[in-house]
């Protein structure tokens, strides 16, 4: 057996409370699983000192072993047990305890031990503590004998002898019959009814408990002891179940005050909720409202789109016009330019012929010069050869003026020719150059047309769009208004909860108020 040392000879004494009781739960191995605050009180051990340990922290060494091997035995086999136990305070004191120890069971088997420890009555610590010692000595505790039974035949005995003395036997024998009669009688009721008692309860007595408890041996100590032992088996059952009710109490008002708590918070969050839903319900409105005002713009959109894009392939087909126009205009040019080329050629023969006029007018001027000084050599004869050659020579120098002027008029229509060249080749350029801006706007007209298409597709893409999300405003704003009927049911789901929690409570206390009234009988 564990010798827990030291000791003192300070006794702690227990609560001055009926109520008060030591309470600690085991596993089948003795090790503590649940303590409450009058057990820590009365050792002086903390919860976290004794959770996890062995029950025998608190054993005294004064107990004997016999009485921890009777523990054993009974609960081990599913039976309760009761006795007066000294148990060691941490500090080495010591507290005396009537402790009940029951079985836990859990589908036939058991699970752990549950004792439930009140105070211990003086006269009970002072025949624990003889029998105690007796034991610790190896001693067996002497029986005691009926003394009800003896005492009543021996004063049947004496009265008998006092009168056979003074020498009235027939009274004495009267006396004696009577008194017989009388104290078989006492002695008949008083065994029926501990049959009775002893009908109505199981036989958990031993002699040593039956001599601790009830100072009585026999069968009158094994009956009193019986119903001592159930009175305190119901105890035991009325301390947990009060225990469970506390704490079912503790439950319901930690529930009652948490639900109170949910439900105004459940209430200043459905005010909330509902302004929001108000506020997104004005806010899905307007969303239709500008889904709407949008979906109209769209279809204007795609009207102005349309009109664009009738504008811009009007425009193409213009500048298909103008294009070809100038093409025409372009070709035209390159001809005029091409006969200006041709009559410069023309007139450049034209100026070969004039030189070669020239040359002859010349050589004619020249030839004629020389007729007339061969004429005024020959003299009269010659003179009328001098006035051919006169005539001839104003007429060299008459061609020969009208070969410069045709020269000049050469020249000028040359330059002339050659601005007119220049100038057309610059419009055939410029031509050239509108052709290809026709072209490049031709090809930006292609592209605005391809961007007005993509707009119009992308319009009507958008305008399906806007006609889904006016559907889905129109599901939100459904929702809202279910969302808000939830919110309120909710709330008046809480108060329904709340309600039900206080009606727990009540039933609550109502049930720890009863266990109240049937702890407080003070049975042991």
């Amino acid at each position: 057996m564990k010798l827990n040392l030291p000791v003192t000879d300070v006794e702690h004494k227990f609560p001055n409370d009926p109520s008060a009781k030591i309470i600690s739960l085991t596993d089948t191995k003795g090790i503590i699983t649940e303590v409450n605050d009058t057990f820590m009180q009365m050792c002086g051990y903390s919860r976290e000192e004794l959770i996890g340990h062995a029950h025998n922290i608190v054993r005294h060494p004064d107990m004997p072993e016999q009485i921890f091997k009777m523990m054993w035995d009974k609960i081990q086999s599913g039976e309760s047990f009761m006795g007066i136990i000294k148990n060691r305070c941490k500090n080495g004191d010591y507290y005396w305890v009537n402790a009940y120890i029951m079985p836990i069971m859990q589908e036939g088997k058991v699970v752990g031990y549950e004792s439930v420890r009140t105070a211990a009555t003086p006269e009970q610590i002072a025949r624990a503590t003889k029998y105690y010692q007796m034991l610790k000595a190896g001693k067996e505790p002497s029986k005691r004998l009926d003394l009800l039974n003896l005492g009543s035949y021996g004063l049947l005995l004496a009265s008998f002898g006092l009168s056979f003395w003074q020498h009235d036997h027939l009274t004495s024998v009267l006396c004696f019959f009577v008194s017989l009669g009388v104290i078989s009688y006492i002695l008949y009721r008083k065994n029926h009814l501990l049959n009775i008692v002893t009908g109505c309860f199981d036989s958990h007595s031993n002699e040593l408990n039956s001599l601790i408890y009830t100072a009585k041996a026999g069968r009158e100590g094994a009956v009193l002891y019986d119903v001592l032992y159930n009175l305190k088996e119901v105890d035991t059952i009325l301390t947990r179940v009060k225990e469970t009710s506390d704490r079912l109490m503790q439950i319901a008002n930690n529930g009652l005050n948490r639900q109170a708590e949910s439900v105004s918070a459940a209430n200043s969050r459905s005010q909330q909720v509902k302004g929001m839903l108000e506020d997104m319900n004005t806010i899905a409105g307007n969303i239709s409202h500008m889904i709407s005002d949008i979906s109209a713009s769209a279809q204007e959109t795609v009207h102005h789109s349309d009109e664009a894009e009738y504008l811009v392939s009007e425009g193409k087909d213009m500048a298909n016009q103008t294009m070809t126009v100038i093409d025409h205009l372009s070709e035209s040019i390159n001809q005029i330019a091409e006969a200006i080329n041709s009559l410069a050629q023309n007139v450049a023969d034209i100026e070969k012929a004039a030189d070669l006029i020239k040359g002859i007018a010349s050589q004619t001027n020249l030839l004629a010069l020389n007729a007339s000084i061969e004429a005024a050599r020959a003299g009269s004869a010659g003179h009328g050869f001098a006035v051919v050659a006169d005539e001839i020579r104003s007429l060299s120098l008459s061609t020969a003026k009208t070969t410069k002027e045709i020269h000049d008029l050469v020249v000028r229509f040359k330059k002339t020719a050659k601005n007119t060249v220049a100038l057309a080749n610059e419009n055939q350029q410029n031509a050239q150059a509108g052709v290809d801006q026709i072209h490049a706007t031709n090809s930006k007209l292609d592209e605005v047309l391809s961007s007005i298409d993509n707009i119009h597709s992308l319009i009507n893409s958008v305008n399906a769009l806007v006609q889904s999300q006016a559907s889905t405003a129109d599901e939100v704003n459904n929702k809202v208004q279910h969302i808000s009927s939830m919110s309120s049911a909710n709330v008046a789901d809480n108060q329904y909860g709340l309600k039900q929690v206080q009606f727990l409570s009540g039933i609550a206390k109502a049930l720890n108020s009863m266990i109240s009234r049937y702890s407080n009988i003070n049975h042991i």
